[in-house]
C-alpha cells in the first residue's frame, strides 16, 4: 500500500510540460490543511467527469449531476423563501439565453420591481409599493400619441354570438364576511354579438355589476353604439337623489323634483294631451267640446281664448 504524506501547509504540485530549465507548468496543486474543510485543490485547466457522472459532498454524492448532453441538474429541492434560501442561490445576477420554465410561483423581492420587455426593454411593469402596478411605454416621447397599450386576446378560432373575447374582473377573495362578498363583484366584457367573418366582428361592451350575487349585466353599449340600461337600473343626472330616466320595459319613468311620472305605453290621438292623475300617472286625455266660465273665473288682458279651438257658453 502506497501513501503520499505532506504536512499541513504543504503543497503538491503536479505538472509535466517544461516552462524553464528546472521548472514546470503546474496543472494541479492540492494543499492539505488539519482542517478538511480548509483544504484546497487547484486546476490550471478544466475540470471532466464521465458521461452522467455527479458532483457532490460526503453527505451529497449527487449534488450536481451532468448528463452525457451536457445538462446540469441539482439534487436538493429546497423551497425558496428569500433570495439566500433555496436549492440554488446566486450572489450575483443571472443572465439566461432562452426560455425559462417555472413550476410554481415568481417573486421580485423588492418594493419597486421593475418587468422589462422587448430587445431594448421598452415596455415596463413597474412596482409600487401597496398600491399596485404601474405599466409604461417608455419608447414613447414628445407627442408621439402611442402611450401604453394592453390587448386582451382570445385564442377562438370560430367566434360565435354571447363567446367573450376578453374580460377584466373585479372581486375581494378575502373578505371575511364570505359567501356573497367572494363572488366576484363588478366585470367589464367584450361580447360577440354574432359570428365573426370577413366582414363582421359585431361586440358589445358588457358593464356587470353585483349587489347579493355574482356580477350579472346591468348595462351594455353596443357595436352599432346603442346604449342601453337594464329594466332594474335608472339613468341619473346630477347625483343618484335627483333627477333620472328609467324604463320598464313597457313604459318610460320621468323624475324630478322628488316626483316620478310614467308616460303612457301607447301613443295618444291627434290634438290630445297629456293628463297627470296626481299620482305620478300620465295617460293621454281630450278636451272637452266646450270652455264654461263662472263668476269666479278672472280673466286679465294678457290672456285670450282662441275661439277656433272651442266654443264659450
Amino acid at each position: 500500500e502506497w501513501k503520499l504524506n505532506v504536512a499541513d501547509g504543504g503543497v503538491i504540485t503536479l505538472g509535466n510540460d517544461i516552462a524553464s530549465a528546472g521548472t514546470y507548468v503546474t496543472h494541479l496543486t492540492i494543499t492539505p490543511n488539519a482542517t478538511v474543510a480548509n483544504s484546497t485543490v487547484a486546476f490550471a485547466g478544466g475540470i471532466t467527469i464521465p458521461n452522467a457522472g455527479n458532483i457532490g459532498s460526503a453527505s451529497d454524492t449527487d449534488a450536481v449531476a451532468i448528463s452525457s448532453a451536457g445538462v446540469v441538474a441539482l439534487s436538493a429541492t429546497t423551497e425558496a423563501s428569500a433570495t439566500g434560501t433555496a436549492a440554488l442561490t446566486v450572489a450575483g445576477g443571472l443572465g439566461v439565453a432562452k426560455d425559462v420554465w417555472i413550476g410554481d410561483d415568481l417573486v421580485l423581492d423588492s418594493d419597486s420591481a421593475v418587468l422589462k420587455f422587448g430587445d431594448d426593454q421598452d415596455i415596463t411593469v413597474t412596482h409600487v409599493a401597496d398600491t399596485g402596478l404601474n405599466i409604461k411605454n417608455t419608447s414613447t416621447t414628445g407627442n408621439s400619441g402611442i402611450g401604453s397599450v394592453i390587448t386582451l386576446q382570445t385564442g377562438d378560432t370560430d367566434i360565435a354570438a354571447t363567446n367573450i373575447l376578453g374580460e377584466i374582473k373585479f372581486q375581494a377573495p378575502d373578505e371575511g364576511a364570505g359567501t356573497d362578498a367572494l363572488l366576484i363583484a363588478a366585470s367589464i366584457a367584450a361580447v360577440s354579438e354574432g359570428d365573426f367573418s370577413s366582414s363582421n366582428n359585431a361586440t358589445k361592451l358588457s358593464f356587470k355589476t353585483g349587489a347579493s350575487e355574482a356580477a350579472t349585466e346591468k348595462m351594455s353599449l353596443s357595436s352599432g353604439g346603442d346604449l342601453l340600461i337594464n329594466s332594474t337600473g335608472k339613468l341619473y343626472f346630477n347625483d343618484a337623489g335627483g333627477e333620472y330616466i328609467s324604463g320598464s320595459g313597457s313604459a318610460l319613468t320621468i323624475a324630478s323634483g322628488g316626483v316620478a311620472w310614467e308616460l303612457p305605453a301607447a301613443d295618444g290621438s291627434a290634438d290630445q294631451y297629456l293628463k297627470t292623475d296626481g299620482s305620478g300617472n300620465l295617460d293621454w286625455a281630450t278636451l272637452s267640446a266646450g270652455v264654461s266660465l263662472s263668476g269666479t273665473n278672472v280673466w286679465t288682458g294678457k290672456q285670450s281664448v282662441d275661439l277656433a279651438a272651442a266654443n264659450l257658453t
